[in-house]
């Protein structure tokens, strides 16, 4: 057996949560340490024995324990894989090399995991913190605490009473500066947590050897090097340091948010206003999530204690994926209480949906980010990596055991149940769409509101009969009488301008000049005068007034956009929907829909199309059907018209029952016969749709 290393300390660390106890191995040239439990332990401490055989024995006689010559040329393994053997002859020095060979990345493999992570220490903080930790010292004190506890809960009381002021704030923040001002405070608020991580590190006796920036996937994040604290035998105390840099983001947002609070508006409050939302923000939706190896992952791991939790979770949900789709009666890779290997099952599994969600969003993110042909091939090694990968290393694992699989009394039933899920994907299911729609008269005018104003009077009654043309309601809006007249008074300003350059030298000048004003004065009339026609409210069918909105009164003052009354025309009914650029194609011309009225509990109402769109609406004129006027149509303001955010396609039908009639436009949901098509299908035409528009073919 070779000789142990001279150089590697060893220390007492925390029992593990069943009480074992542990130690840990100090490698001091690489900064590395290594867990080991009480069996490797005392296999360690005969080591001078020299061969697996008399370490086994000496164990055994020893000790209460029962171990093999095995486990010992495991523990063996262990300590030559990580390099913990002294050479001493030309075995060493061929085991060293052997292992360099195995270590040794391919350029190509070394190209992609510094693309995916990489690290560039900065400093070496330790004398530093060692010559600053006296004047932080008094941070760690109880009195600061309550200080901070005190400014947490009066800042979060007097936020409560101003909560409306706070949001809007924060809207507006929304710009190149706002952004500017979130990005310094970031900065700032992550150096003031890895301190926090660094100083409390110090504090119980740690060395800290250096702090950096941290590169996942090209995104920064500071880090410092805390691997010292496995040397604390307290778990408490480890997990004070795991916790040091949230609760210092967090102290920071608590005063952020007392002096955003009681600070007059002005620039001091708009700092403390971003650093309380920044700080907020990173500290409890990133920091504390135990899903990615952040703070929240060190802490649930020293809580549980359970170091190395991802992998270990990882194996054991892994094995349980096999139990219960093949049935092996393998025994797990490792033996825990049974509430918590479920809870560590559920939790392997939760790790995994947020990792694939988030790392699609990365890749997605990153495509976005680079020129086309780089933004493929980074998309692709993400997903090739990150999601691929550890899916095809499982499949190796199951080729691995085929045959014991083969013999599992499991396995039918699970290809049975793979082969009617595949079913579901291939088989044509559905031959209908359903979508919202909107019905009304065929000739139907919903009055909305162009201009915004004070209702001066409603010239009408529900079920009154009016003109095309004929005034409904007149609003008042002092503002834009305002305006008009400022405007004239400009227009007759340059005007004089205009005649005076004709006698004077200098002023002919900038006859240019006050033409070009002159044309844009002119223009804004136009505009304004526009707006004040929109004042005076118009049907543009004849029809009765069937619907006069009831939270309106004469006094009021109305916006943009809000309904006023609507008229229907004196024949027939009409039905509109919108269908996605998916199911436009299954749609017959002539086919049949139904139409269920939302509130209705009569029958459906039975419909045929008249036509269907031969391209995508620019404009979503039925606004009623917007998602933010309750409909399911997503769509963005452009000026004042709706647009739709993806492409749709507008289906026009009439009601075959003609006894029907529609005061006013009433919605409800559309089912409309098509072709049936399966999801697969559906997902190939997707993704053809989107790898042509994003080639550029």
């Amino acid at each position: 057996m070779m000789s142990i290393r001279d150089d590697l300390d060893l220390h007492t660390s925390s029992p593990t949560i069943e009480g074992h106890p542990t130690w840990v191995i100090h490698d001091p040239v690489r900064n590395k340490f290594f867990q080991i439990e009480w069996r490797v332990f005392e296999v360690l401490r005969r080591w001078e024995y020299g061969t697996a055989e008399l370490i086994a024995k000496a164990v055994n006689r020893e000790t209460a324990l029962n171990i093999s010559n095995k486990f010992v040329e495991q523990v063996s393994a262990f300590l030559s894989t990580h390099q913990l053997f002294r050479v001493e002859d030309n075995h060493g020095t061929k085991l060293l090399t052997e292992i360099r060979k195995k270590t040794r990345k391919s350029l190509w493999s070394w190209m992609l995991h510094n693309y995916l992570f990489f690290r560039i220490p900065v400093v070496k903080p330790d004398q530093f913190l060692t010559r600053a930790l006296p004047f932080v010292r008094i941070l760690y004190s109880k009195p600061v605490l309550w200080l901070i506890l005190t400014c947490l809960f009066s800042g979060l009381f007097l936020l409560v009473h101003q909560w409306d002021v706070f949001v809007g704030q924060l809207i507006d923040f929304f710009s190149i500066r706002g952004l500017f001002y979130f990005g310094l405070a970031l900065v700032i608020a992550k150096i003031a947590h890895e301190l926090g991580h660094a100083f409390t590190a110090k504090l119980y006796g740690c060395r800290v050897p250096e702090m950096g920036i941290a590169f996942l996937v090209l995104w920064p994040m500071l880090y410092t090097d805390t691997n010292e604290t496995w040397k604390l035998a307290s778990r408490p105390q480890r997990l004070k340091v795991a916790a040091a840099g949230v609760i210092v983001e967090l102290a920071i947002a608590a005063i952020a948010t007392l002096a955003w609070s009681l600070l007059p508006p002005g620039e001091i409050r708009n700092i403390a206003f971003v650093m309380a939302t920044t700080t907020w923000i990173s500290s409890l939706a990133i920091n504390c999530s135990p899903f990615m190896r952040f703070d929240g992952y060190y802490l649930l791991s020293d809580w549980w204690g359970i170091p190395n939790l991802h992998e270990r979770s990882f194996q054991l949900a892994k094995w349980w994926l096999r139990e219960k789709i093949f049935g092996l009666n393998e025994l797990p890779p490792e033996t825990f209480p049974k509430r918590r290997e479920t809870t560590l099952i559920i939790f392997a599994i939760t790790v995994w949906v947020y990792r694939l969600l988030l790392f699609l969003g990365i890749a997605v993110l990153v495509y976005h980010f680079f020129i086309k042909i780089v933004g493929i091939f980074l998309f692709v090694t993400e997903i090739s990596w990150f999601i691929l990968r550890p899916i095809l290393m499982e499949l190796k694992q199951w080729r691995n055991r085929y045959k014991t699989i083969l013999l599992g009394r499991r396995v039918w039933g699970s290809i049975a149940l793979f082969c009617i899920a595949i079913s579901f994907l291939f088989i044509p299911w559905r031959n209908s769409i359903t979508t919202h729609a909107v019905l009304e008269a065929t000739s139907h005018n919903v009055i909305y509101l162009n201009t915004s104003g004070r209702l001066d009077s409603l010239l009408v009654s529900s079920g009154q009969k009016v003109k095309s043309g004929q005034l409904l309601g007149q609003l008042k809006n002092p503002e834009l009488s305002f305006l008009l007249q400022q405007n004239n008074n400009k227009i007759t300003a340059q005007k004089e301008l205009r005649k005076s350059a004709t006698m004077d030298t200098d002023f002919r000048k900038q006859t240019a000049v006050i033409a070009a004003k002159l044309i844009r004065l002119q223009t804004e009339r136009t505009a304004l005068l526009e707006k004040i026609d929109n004042l005076n409210i118009r049907t543009s069918i004849d029809g009765n007034v069937t619907e006069i909105s009831p939270d309106i009164s004469t006094g009021q003052w109305l916006g943009v956009g809000q309904k006023l009354t609507s008229v229907k025309g004196q024949f027939g009914i009409k039905l509109t929907g919108y269908v996605n650029e998916e199911d436009v194609f299954r749609v017959h011309k002539t086919g049949s829909c139904q139409f269920y009225r939302l509130g209705a509990f009569n029958a459906p109402y039975t419909c045929r199309i008249v036509n269907v769109g031969h391209s995508a609406e620019r404009v979503l004129e039925d606004a009623i059907l917007a998602s933010k006027y309750g409909g399911n149509i997503s769509t963005s303001v452009v000026g004042n018209e709706l647009v739709p955010d993806q492409a749709i396609y507008k289906i026009s039908a009439i009601v075959e029952n003609h006894e029907i009639e529609v005061n006013r436009e009433a919605i409800g949901m559309l089912k409309v016969d098509a072709d049936r098509k399966s999801l697969i299908k559906r997902f190939w035409r997707w993704s053809a749709a989107v790898l042509i528009r994003e080639s550029g073919l």
